[in-house]
């Protein structure tokens, strides 16, 4: 079985979400189940190319419509898989992914059309068979629309990783996009649309999303389109080679699910490091963007309560202005009670999570969330919404028996969320408990490798045009 995945970013080589996670584990796995994946990733020009040892294999000139430009194919293998990365020097040689410091770059459109329309033409051009043609999000969702006119045979699977971001442009575009104006969606281009639309089949990142997406609250206005499809939810895995606190080298003391001692070590090294004053209260940490779909709506309006209570929290975000604001005054008048970090800093998340006894991710809406399955692992007792992928990986903890894995808003309000935080310190004041959680929920394991199975007995139905 040969299978094409398209991606905007992966690990290692390019990173701003979960989708990167997907995008450069998945298809390992799915290799390891005997199936025959190539990557197709844009080739930013802060890849560092020798670092990652890519090839240059191939140059073209490629025409969409009334622009011609000149394309590059460079070729790196990594754990059984090909990854193909296309240089279009015009659309991909700058510093950020979808933007910059000013907001998205204006030509978005045109930059994800050529990346489609080009991996396309390397594949006819090499005369590469491809059986699926598996794409991700907005950014890739056009190629089962182009895979006909590049003429190429084959199924098409999209995988949503967050409904929310559509890729909606002015109808200007609708020429490079091989549309007429009967494709448009009120109006506009929408690439996700599209995909939908004429995708095979299409799948989402999590059971709850897949059903929550045909809403009218969770649909962004696609719910009726998602109805006339079947979406399966497959579950991201965790890449436990990475976040594990036995072997991480990011944090001070390493522990395990049997001795968790070296834990109480990293939350003493980090609140030090912070100069965080210890109260003998649980540390709370959070790691994301300060944005409303991460809750901040409802975090804001009770952090200053919970302060008060001498509970200590630790945040590394970037986001929204006015909560950078936010957290700012508190920081200012909370100094040893809360720290704020806006920075990307990989080897303080590792601590965070080895630091904090719960982990906050009340989100609006989660397609699946890692951050909830990471501090699981690193013993950190989720504090969660119950929607999408939070709902699918979490349960309230039973106040007699110690059961469960975390807590879960009742209703999406800052009276819930501080209700939440409140029944988690009750938790921390009885050791015996706490430690009994802990160490359970750090011994939960969410497998790439049962995704991969789901997704290759999708990819056999489809290609045997049984109902997948």
């Amino acid at each position: 079985m040969k299978v094409s995945f398209f991606a905007s970013e992966a690990v290692p080589f390019a990173k701003t979400g979960g989708l990167a996670d997907v995008a450069g584990t998945l298809p390992i796995h799915l290799a390891d189940r005997g199936a025959s994946v190539r990557v197709f990733l844009p080739l930013y020009g802060f890849i560092d190319r020798k670092k990652f040892g890519l090839k240059k294999i191939a140059d073209f000139r490629i025409n969409v419509k009334d622009i011609f430009t000149n394309y590059s194919i460079y070729r790196a293998s990594r754990a059984g898989v090909e990854f193909y990365f296309v240089m279009l020097e015009r659309f991909f040689s700058r510093r950020g992914i979808y933007g910059d410091e000013h907001g998205d770059y204006k030509d978005n459109a045109l930059r994800f059309i050529f990346f489609q329309k080009a991996s396309l033409d390397f594949l006819r051009r090499e005369k590469l068979r491809t059986d699926i043609f598996h794409v991700n999000d907005w950014q890739t969702a056009l190629i089962p629309r182009f895979r006909e006119e590049f003429g190429l045979p084959g199924k098409t699977l999209l995988t949503i990783h967050n409904l929310a971001y559509q890729g909606i442009f002015d109808v200007k575009f609708v020429y490079y996009a091989s549309m007429t104006d009967r494709d448009l969606y009120f109006g506009k281009v929408n690439f996700l649309f599209d995909g939908i639309v004429n995708a095979d089949f299409v799948t989402t990142v999590s059971p709850s999303y897949a059903r929550e997406i045909t809403r009218k609250k969770f649909g962004c206005g696609l719910e009726k389109f998602l109805n006339r499809k079947k979406v399966e939810g497959i579950l991201n895995g965790l890449d436990y080679t990475l976040w594990n606190p036995e072997t991480d080298k990011s944090i001070p003391q390493n522990y395990s699910s049997v001795s968790v001692s070296g834990k109480i070590k990293c939350r003493e090294f980090l609140m030090k490091k912070l100069f965080l004053e210890d109260d003998g209260k649980p540390l709370f940490g959070f790691v994301g963007r300060a944005a409303d779909q991460k809750g901040f709506d409802i975090i804001s309006p009770v952090l200053r309560g919970l302060l008060n209570k001498k509970i200590p929290f630790v945040f590394l975000c970037d986001g929204d202005k006015r909560y950078r604001r936010m957290l700012m005054t508190l920081k200012k008048d909370f100094p040893k009670k809360i720290s704020v970090n806006f920075k990307f800093d990989e080897n303080l998340a590792h601590q965070i999570y080895a630091a904090s006894d719960f982990f906050m991710m009340p989100s609006q809406f989660e397609p699946c969330g890692l951050g909830q399955m990471i501090a699981m692992r690193y013993g950190a007792i989720p504090v969660v919404s119950s929607v999408g992928g939070l709902k699918d990986t979490v349960s309230e903890i039973d106040p007699i028996s110690g059961r469960g894995t975390g807590f879960l808003l009742k209703k999406y309000s800052p009276g819930s969320f501080n209700a939440a935080v409140l029944r988690a310190v009750s938790l921390f004041e009885d050791e015996r408990k706490m430690d009994f959680v802990r160490k359970r929920i750090m011994r939960k394991r969410f497998f790439w490798s049962s995704s991969a199975r789901r997704y290759i007995k999708i990819y056999r139905k489809l290609l045997r045009g049984i109902d997948a």
